[in-house]
């Protein structure tokens, strides 16, 4: 190594050197979710998701109105959570909250009518998730840019991408980010960007 970088550096070149393309990603993937307002939708959808995954009550009648669902032909993933590490996972957790919501609401609206001690306490937040339609409006405006980072990670991590294509799915990745293909506020589309371009700025090596 310190040949290579004395041959380079009597050539007159430069070094450059790039950090875990995935790994950047999921920290991409974390400032995005640190934004307002999706910070604030991303806190009521996993207040909800825990709610209803780990409430005896809620989630035995949200099992049971998929099962309803599912006799009639239409079937429903289960809520899932992420860890928090894995930012690009939010996908997940958004993506099947979303398609439960129309369960979601039936419960909550069932249970809410049900005579005074046999109805389970709802917390506001969980019904904010549910029940509000801007975060069900922030929610699916971030979910195809959410989904489409953890695709690339997923592809990134399982080694199915050699570098020339890693280098064009990030440049796709910015030119879409630029346009106006996802439904995300522009300056949220501008943001991701500027991240990839400070995430894989090469770092010159003296």
């Amino acid at each position: 190594m310190v040949s290579m970088r004395a041959a380079t550096q009597a050539d007159g070149l430069v070094l450059a050197s790039y950090g875990c393309f995935a790994h950047a990603v999921n920290l991409i993937s974390k400032e995005l979710c640190a934004r307002a307002p999706l910070a604030t939708m991303l806190k009521l959808v996993i207040a909800g998701t825990v709610f209803f995954r780990r409430g005896v009550r809620g989630r035995a009648e949200l099992v049971e109105d998929r099962a309803s669902q599912k006799a009639a032909g239409i079937k429903t993933n289960e809520l899932r959570t992420f860890s928090p590490t894995r930012w690009v996972g939010q996908s997940l957790t958004l993506r099947f909250f979303i398609d439960n919501r129309p369960g979601l609401r039936r419960v909550l609206l069932f249970n809410s009518h049900k005579p005074a001690g046999f109805a389970f306490a709802v917390p506001p937040a969980v019904a904010a998730a549910v029940n509000d339609a801007a975060a069900e409006s922030t929610a699916k405006d971030l979910l195809p840019c959410l989904q489409l980072l953890f695709r690339i990670s997923a592809s990134l991590e399982a080694d199915t991408s050699p570098l020339f294509s890693v280098l064009g799915l990030f440049a796709a990745l910015y030119i879409v980010l630029r346009g106006h293909v996802f439904g995300v506020l522009g300056e949220t589309r501008s943001f991701v960007s500027d991240c990839l371009v400070n995430g894989f700025a090469p770092t010159p090596i003296p």
